[in-house]
């Protein structure tokens, strides 16, 4: 429901408000909603989870188990019990064969238990988390993701507030020259305090050469940039 609303919303935001600084940092602010609602939504369902697991009753805490067995079996079957079933079925001249389990419908079930993705992989949540928030295609630099996902790995989880964006988002519509955004090459991460410092360290280290710091009030962000086509070595704030 909100990312329906983020749209029309921060389109409005130039018929009220002059000043272009003042209106980008509102229109991030408002285009990140969605994704703290969504971040919410999953530590609430983390929070029913250790709930469930912790309940007397077996119906309760034992269910999630169950179903991971059931997909365990599934594999099973298909890796082990068919395979060497039907070779000794061959070999006494049998037409019989053990039929295998549908594991395109168990997969998606066993990996968003395992913590590997709700329903979807983990490619498929980066592609999400980085594809436009207006128009929802993805055209993010497949270099810059490599070092992203570098810094990712020494500095942790990073909650993206914005990666690509179409020149129709906005944010960009609101611009005389369009940004960084739009090249696929730019990505704004949802950290403040000592996480903005640590993020900066893990940044400069693996030599991004343009950096946006916004660490006032609500909304605090980072803004890394590997738009070489623009000045840099550079440092702003917003």
């Amino acid at each position: 429901m909100l990312e329906v609303l983020i749209g029309p919303v921060t389109g409005l935001l130039d018929k009220f408000i002059p000043d272009a600084d003042q209106r980008n940092r509102l229109a991030h602010e408002i285009s990140t909603m969605a994704e703290r609602h969504a971040q919410e939504l999953a530590k609430a369902q983390i929070k029913v989870n250790q709930a469930e697991a912790a309940h007397k009753s077996l119906f309760v805490a034992g269910w999630r188990p169950a179903v991971g067995w059931v997909c365990v079996m599934g594999m099973a079957s298909n890796f082990l019990i068919a395979p060497i079933g039907n070779l000794i079925l061959r070999l006494n001249g049998s037409g019989i064969e053990v039929p295998l389990v549908d594991l395109q419908t168990m997969m998606p079930v066993l990996m968003g238990m395992l913590g590997l993705g709700a329903m979807r992989t983990y490619e498929k949540a980066k592609e999400q988390e980085l594809a436009c928030q207006h128009c929802g295609k993805y055209k993010f630099d497949d270099d810059v993701l490599k070092i992203l996902n570098a810094i990712r790995k020494e500095f942790g989880p990073m909650p993206v507030t914005s990666g690509y964006r179409c020149p129709q988002h906005p944010i960009e519509a609101a611009k005389t020259r369009l940004g960084a955004h739009t090249t696929g090459k730019a990505v704004d991460i949802g950290v403040g305090r000592d996480r903005a410092y640590r993020l900066l360290e893990a940044a400069l280290a693996h030599g991004c050469p343009r950096i946006g710091v916004n660490q006032r009030g609500e909304g605090r962000f980072i803004h890394l940039d590997w738009d070489y086509d623009r000045p840099y070595p550079t440092v702003w704030s917003y």
